[in-house]
């Protein structure tokens, strides 16, 4: 068993616009995949409990654009992703609020781990020939000329 001192954090994006409800449990699903492939990680999306508290605060299809407490959320998820040692991008896009997320997180010196080309869903299969999912996503990131 790791101590917490082995461990690295990774902050873990994922798009939400849209239908949100249906994009948090996809979220989930990524985060459940990703788990037990990144032992090494400590896997976080901070976000989460925003979004839960946004559904007390808020009627059913009110949208979060530009509601403040949407604002607080994001200043806090931003507050938050700079003490990580990295960022995975997932959900087979790249939001705008992913965008901001991740340009915090390498500001403060920290790796990226795109995993959006995997699309929306997290893969049935995965093969550890290819090394770990951040692994692999990292040398795509440093492949890539421009995000």
């Amino acid at each position: 068993m790791r101590t917490p001192l082995d461990v690295s954090t990774a902050y873990l994006a994922h798009p939400l616009g849209g239908d949100v409800d249906a994009n948090v449990e996809r979220a989930v699903r990524w985060l459940a995949w990703l788990m037990p492939l990144e032992p090494h990680l400590a896997i976080v999306a901070p976000w989460l409990p925003f979004v839960q508290v946004f559904r007390l605060i808020t009627k059913p299809g009110d949208d979060d654009r530009g509601h403040p407490f949407r604002e607080r959320c994001m200043r806090d998820n931003l507050a938050v992703a700079r003490r990580f040692d990295g960022i995975i991008l997932c959900g087979g896009t790249f939001s705008q609020g992913m965008r901001e997320e991740q340009a915090y997180v390498e500001t403060s010196g920290g790796w990226t781990a795109d995993l959006t080309e995997l699309g929306p869903e997290p893969p049935p299969e995965w093969s550890m020939q290819l090394g770990t999912p951040t692994g692999h996503g990292r040398i795509a990131w440093a492949t890539r000329s421009n995000r």
